[in-house]
């Protein structure tokens, strides 16, 4: 009942913030491809209609606390970061059910990465130069996921088997739900969202393998509620050795700040500053 209720508060945020962005000209929006044999194992692809070269690539994995959201909430997101020269695969997976955990949803990722490993010859993109993006619950999916397509131990822990995987360049993590141990949410979240077989494989500190991390940009904010979990993120980055560039925003001046604020309101200036900083960051690495 509970998450029945934070769902529709989140839906009508999301739709009368998103109701306010104008469509992007000039951007080919390929809707709805099948990755996968379920009905939510579906990806959208975005590039701009003149190329003169292969484009570097982002996939974009969406947030909403595992049991909320899909792909169109941050499609427009996607599309201004096509604007800037990348093609973009915007990836939908299921959400959190009766036997559906997060584990699944790594799956589901791992899956859409295999995909657009044995079929991203077909689109402008450079198959050298893939990126991840991720806010919220999704920067966690995205970060296991990264971590998870390297590594043949965690693919068993998780009985994850994929036959080809991709190598991602760098990272891009806003907002992060990073900490299953967090103690105000850690005990009823785990409940619902986890298998107890998992749990402890699931916190990121428990993970060796977080050292073989690719780069990675994080951002967060004051008015972030999860502020502290990408704090303490960004020391375990800093512990494992991994190149990392950590903004966090205290002071908004008269942009709206708050959670995963950049994938929202993309005309402010703060906004366009992050971001860019983001992509920035991709193409140094």
């Amino acid at each position: 009942m509970i998450f029945s209720i934070i769902k529709k508060i989140w839906a009508y945020h999301d739709k009368k913030v998103l109701s306010k962005i104008k469509e992007t000209e000039n951007i080919i929006q390929l809707k709805n491809i099948p990755y996968g044999s379920s009905v939510e194992h579906s990806l959208d692809i975005y590039h701009p209609k003149v190329m003169n070269n292969k484009l570097p690539a982002i996939i974009n994995i969406h947030g909403g606390g595992f049991i909320y959201g899909d792909k169109e909430i941050n499609r427009f997101f996607c599309l201004s970061l096509c604007k800037e020269g990348f093609i973009v695969f915007n990836v939908n997976y299921r959400l959190i059910a009766k036997n559906v955990k997060v584990p699944e949803q790594i799956k589901d990722i791992l899956i859409a990465f295999e995909w657009i490993c044995e079929n991203i010859s077909l689109y402008p993109a450079s198959p050298n130069d893939v990126f991840l993006t991720g806010e919220s619950a999704g920067a966690y999916l995205a970060l296991l996921s990264c971590m998870i397509a390297k590594s043949k131990e965690l693919m068993s822990i998780f009985n994850i088997n994929v036959k080809k995987t991709l190598s991602i360049k760098a990272l891009g993590l806003s907002c992060g739900f990073f900490n299953w141990a967090d103690k105000k949410l850690y005990a009823p979240y785990r409940l619902f969202l986890t298998e107890k077989k998992y749990r402890r494989n699931l916190i990121l500190k428990n993970i060796s393998e977080i050292k073989d991390l690719p780069p990675v940009f994080i951002s967060s904010n004051a008015d972030d509620p999860l502020k502290n979990m990408s704090i303490e993120f960004v020391e375990l980055l800093k512990n494992n050795n991994i190149r990392h560039e950590f903004l966090f925003i205290k002071n908004k001046g008269k942009n709206k700040t708050g959670h995963v604020f950049n994938i929202f309101y993309l005309d402010q200036e703060l906004t366009i500053w992050l971001n860019t900083k983001m992509l920035d960051f991709f193409l140094c690495s």
